[in-house]
């Protein structure tokens, strides 16, 4: 169950950015506030409607930078550039052999704007692009995001893909109050129903408070911060949560 909630963690956050889209890939981790300006989130507690609870836990380096998600033995390592962008990840079921691996693509104006899965089977390893996801902007705003999945037979290790790959399996729509993300619509078949309801919930500093999924698979988070240096450098505005600082989100 806990290594579920994770990889549906990695399919709709992925999230887990802390920047606009109108950040610039030139901005580097030096130039991110210090520890004393800036609240970071450093665990999520999930309930999920069965009654199990899922705690994921969020690790930084000194400058900042996001650098690894941990549930129990289970762990998700992000790689990062000079400046704090997020590059790929490795997922690993027990913190020593690793499995998924993503790539992740941004825009000219240094907006996350696609993250590539790439498969792995027992005795084989690691595949080529077995699916994505990918988002829809207007103006600095990912609006909506896609989930793609490529055929078995259109996998291949270290292929090129373009945004036109693969099949549609679920679109969600992003809501915002201003700059800030309030709901996701989540339609998980592509039937043009929605099924899943996501609302977020934040505190009077701006930092998320809880988020509540309604419809059939129904949970419910609450967050933690703590002071510290944040780069939010990367992500898009799905992701700006992760870092406030003094000036908010």
């Amino acid at each position: 169950m806990k290594t579920i909630a994770l990889s549906s963690l990695i399919a709709f956050s992925m999230l887990c950015g802390c920047s606009s889209s109108t950040g610039t890939s030139d901005e580097g981790a030096s130039d991110s506030p210090g520890a004393g300006d800036t609240l970071r989130l450093i665990s999520e507690q999930k309930s999920f409607s069965s009654g199990d609870i899922v705690t994921t836990n969020y690790e930084y380096d000194d400058s900042g930078n996001l650098i690894g998600e941990v549930i129990d033995n289970a762990s998700l390592t992000y790689n990062t550039d000079t400046d704090g962008i997020l590059i790929d990840s490795v997922y690993s079921d027990d913190r020593t052999t690793f499995r998924d691996s993503q790539i992740f693509h941004y825009d000219a104006i240094g907006g996350l704007r696609r993250v590539d899965s790439l498969g792995f089977i027992e005795g084989v390893g690691i595949l080529g692009v077995s699916f994505f996801n990918l988002y829809k902007f207007e103006g600095d705003l990912a609006t909506s995001l896609e989930r793609k999945i490529l055929p078995f037979e259109e996998i291949f290790i270290n292929a090129e893909i373009d945004d036109s790959a693969g099949s549609i399996v679920s679109i969600t729509e992003f809501k915002y109050d201003g700059q800030r993300l309030i709901r996701e619509l989540i339609d998980v078949d592509v039937d043009g129903v929605v099924d899943w309801l996501r609302d977020y919930t934040y505190n009077s500093n701006e930092t998320l408070s809880s988020t509540l999924q309604t419809g059939t698979s129904a949970n419910s988070s609450v967050f933690v911060y703590e002071q510290g240096a944040c780069n939010y450098n990367w992500g898009n505005s799905t992701d700006r949560y992760f870092c406030v600082t003094n000036n908010g989100l």
